[in-house]
């Protein structure tokens, strides 16, 4: 049920693509269990067999943010951990950045660019922070101050809880374990 819907919704984002542009290799409910009383809803990884479609669809509702019954949907790349990680170390750095009004880009596996006066500036590891703010003409900037974490309690990634329920340990058995 949940293939036809989303097709449905890409259509309506990308009503240029043919039927057989919005190709599905994958698409499944988060591989969490709901909470009891939760009220957004669980996250869809979905897989396009298409990667330029994939990336129009990720314009297309960057550019135009969609609602479904009252909620907005948004769409988010399925990043790593260690990726998730570094770009939040950076935050104080793309915090200046959009506070000046500078456009940045985030490359893959991690790289952050900034287009200024008509040069590509990249940052490819933490440790270059500083010399990067200042090619840019930014303050010094303080990558070491603890950050507020925004992610909800227990939750690492996108790919999952990371607070575990405390377990009893298992009943001893009444029969004796041989010794090895």
């Amino acid at each position: 049920m949940l293939a036809p819907t989303l097709r449905e919704l890409f259509c309506s984002l990308l009503p240029e693509a043919s039927p057989a542009e919005l190709l599905l290799d994958r698409a499944h409910r988060a591989l969490k269990a709901p909470l009891p009383n939760a009220t957004q809803p669980r996250d869809i990884i979905i897989r396009m067999h298409y990667f330029h479609i994939k990336e129009a669809l990720m314009r297309a509702a960057r550019d135009n943010p969609l609602q479904i019954e009252g909620h907005q949907v948004c769409f988010y790349q399925d990043l790593a951990p260690s990726t998730l990680r570094k770009r939040r170390e950076l935050r104080p750095l793309t915090l200046e950045l959009a506070r000046r009004h500078i456009r940045y880009t985030w490359g893959h596996p991690f790289k952050l660019q900034v287009r200024q006066n008509n040069r590509v500036h990249t940052l490819y590891h933490i440790s270059e922070a500083t010399a990067f703010a200042e090619r840019l003409g930014l303050p010094a900037i303080d990558l070491t101050a603890e950050q507020p974490d925004r992610r909800p309690a227990g939750r690492l990634s996108p790919r999952g809880p990371t607070l575990h329920p405390t377990r009893a340990p298992p009943p001893s058995s009444p029969h004796p374990q041989p010794a090895t």
